[in-house]
Formats: C-alpha cells, structure tokens, sequence
C-alpha cells in the first residue's frame, strides 16, 4: 500500500469505507443516503432551486454515471490519529485569524476497483519530541467547557454527543497538540420558501475542544 512505501503510520481499519453519497454534502436531506441513486432521487423530489443547483453540480461531476467508494485514511502518532478537518487555531484572534488544516489521505474508487480520485493533506513525519508534557485534560471536563458555548448550539431543537475521541492537531509551526474531538447530532427546522414548508434537517457535525486548555476551538 502507498502509505505503507511511504512510511506513513495509519489506523486502520480505515477512518471511512463508505459511498460517496454518504459523504456527500446534501441539503436539506431528510431520508437515508447509501448510493449515488438515492442521491439523485432524493434531489429531484425536492422542488427547491437549491436542491436543483446541487443535483445540477453532482451531474456536472459525473457522481450519477457510476456507484463511487470513499476510503479515507487517517495518519497517527503514537496511536493518536489526526483530524481530518481544519479547525479553528487555539492562536485565533479576530484580527489574526488563524486555522489550522487537517491530516488525511482520500481515495475515491469506481464500481471496477479503480482510483479515480486521489488527495493526501498536510501529512508529516515526527523529527522531535517535547520534554514538556502539558496534562490532558479528561473528555468530561471538555465538553462540560463545550456545554456552556453557545456559539455551536444557538438554533437547535436538540443535540445529543454520540462519540468522544482523543485526537491530535498540528499547527502552522507543525507542532502538534491535543484536542478533544466530540460527534454531535443535532436536529433543526429549516424552511423551504419554494415549497412554502417547514423542513426539520437532522445532520452530524464534529467539534473540537484543545485537551489541554479546555478552550472550544
């Protein structure tokens, strides 16, 4: 395997095995999501001119030819995995705005096993270790901290955490740190003016808490 040649350590089995309708960004979906063709119908049911724009870019992409596979890999230390995503910098500073990006390695197979698509983000390679070791703090004491910020839950009917995971970050200097990832399920009401009704969306986010400081980022 490529990361395997690369000397890159990675968790496995693999962070996400899914179809890429799965992992696709969908508005205002309200069913279940397996396959490219439960995409494409959930789309066309829907008569919004946003439901319309993101099925005419899916199409545009070609994701309705064929039954896509995402893999996506996620790159350790220590058996601590990284984020896959950018978060917002424990330095951030409204007049400094920093963010930090995320670590993975992404591949996007057809219904014949082929790559069709391939992305590796930010990986790197351990070339020294601090003698300072900062406590980390426990994930209840984190998302106590979480609880009472109410820039991640304003507008919510209700939110529930299902899963806490210990993770590590890197930022701009490539020094790593810790933080406290938490999978929240939310529920909200939208409305679709073109269709003159309410919709209630229920969708997954992640947040990150940094596991030293205790600080929502």
């Amino acid at each position: 395997m490529l990361l395997d040649t690369w000397g890159v350590p990675y968790e496995y089995p693999f962070y996400q095995v899914c179809n890429i309708a799965r992992g696709a960004d969908v508005s205002l979906r309200g069913a279940p999501i397996h396959t490219g063709s439960d995409m494409k119908e959930h789309l066309l049911s829907i008569p919004s001119k946003g439901a319309q724009y993101e099925y005419d870019y899916l199409k545009e992409q070609k994701l309705f030819d064929d039954e896509y596979t995402c893999v996506r890999a996620r790159q350790q230390v220590n058996g601590i995995p990284f984020v896959i995503c950018d978060i917002i910098s424990p330095n951030y500073r409204p007049e400094n705005p920093q963010f930090d990006e995320g670590v993975f390695v992404l591949w996007q197979f057809n219904s014949r096993g082929e790559i069709v698509f391939a992305e590796a983000s930010n990986l790197h390679e351990v070339v020294a270790e601090s003698e300072a070791l900062q406590p980390i703090l426990g994930w209840q004491e984190c998302l106590a901290s979480l609880s009472k910020n109410n820039r991640f839950f304003d507008g919510l009917l209700e939110a529930k955490v299902v899963g806490a995971e210990l993770c590590y970050a890197i930022n701009g200097k490539h020094i790593t740190y810790p933080v406290w990832q938490f999978l929240v399920e939310f529920s909200q009401v939208g409305f679709n003016q073109e269709a003159d009704s309410a919709l209630q969306q229920y969708l997954c986010f992640a947040v990150y808490v940094d596991a030293c400081s205790g600080l929502p980022l």
